[in-house]
């Protein structure tokens, strides 16, 4: 799963195609479930690459209120075709979400809370997770909410050595305009492109403290290491 991530610094680290001239200014901060987040899709009327900000925990055009009572900012991958949450917007509503770093709880001995990890890329580059959006009407006001939800796999060698069992699926570069291109519609395609996780060696982790567990908290003392450097080299 994918419980928090932090946001890049600004949007020229994304990697922006030139369709987003002027893009709204980012800044570091700590993202949880409910935040609002900067994700990237295709315009639904135009198809062209646009940035918008969105909730995080995906509200079904169905749901009777605003707030679902269910978990809904990660979507199984392997659920994506099974579940009426995710049918209603995939494979039609893709983005992608720009993240410097994401946030796991892993069990830890002899310890109460779960051990927050901090994971990053090795090379401390940007990376931009599978996603999928939706917009929620209010019948009574007629409000438009926008949401997402970030889609998870299977784990990588470096998540499975810091004893977590799911992670978020990465877009590579080069897959990332397909990703988001709305001619593409094959659901089963579009699995294939996202299924295998980021390889273990290109990440890496290491231990931080409960502060991501506080929504008050929104300094970098959240990705201060509190222990050891992870890595796996194969």
């Amino acid at each position: 799963m994918c419980a928090s991530f932090t946001t890049p610094e600004g949007w020229h680290e994304v990697g922006l195609s030139p369709d987003i001239t002027s893009p709204t200014p980012l800044g570091w901060r700590p993202i949880r479930p409910f935040d609002p987040a900067w994700i990237l899709r295709a315009d639904p009327e135009s198809g062209a690459l646009q940035e918008v900000t969105a909730s995080w925990s995906l509200v079904p055009p169905f749901a009777e209120e605003k707030r679902v009572k269910y978990s809904t900012f990660n979507a199984r991958l392997d659920r994506l075709l099974d579940s009426r949450v995710w049918r209603s917007c995939f494979p039609a509503q893709r983005c992608l979400v720009p993240v410097s770093g994401i946030f796991e709880r892993v069990n830890e001995a002899g310890a109460k809370k779960k051990r927050p990890f901090f994971i990053q890329r090795r090379d401390a580059e940007v990376f931009q997770l599978a996603g999928l959006w939706s917009e929620w009407v209010d019948r009574a006001t007629g409000e438009v909410h926008l949401s997402f939800t970030v889609i998870t796999t299977e784990p990588n060698a470096l998540m499975d050595r810091i004893g977590h069992h799911r992670m978020p699926c990465i877009v590579a570069p080069e897959e990332r305009a397909l990703w988001l291109d709305p001619e593409v519609t094959d659901a089963e395609s579009l699995l294939d492109l996202i299924r295998e996780p980021l390889p273990g060696p290109a990440m890496e982790a290491w231990p931080v403290s409960h502060a991501i567990n506080y929504r008050n908290e929104r300094g970098r003392d959240v990705v201060e290491p509190v222990g050891e450097l992870v890595r796996v080299e194969a």
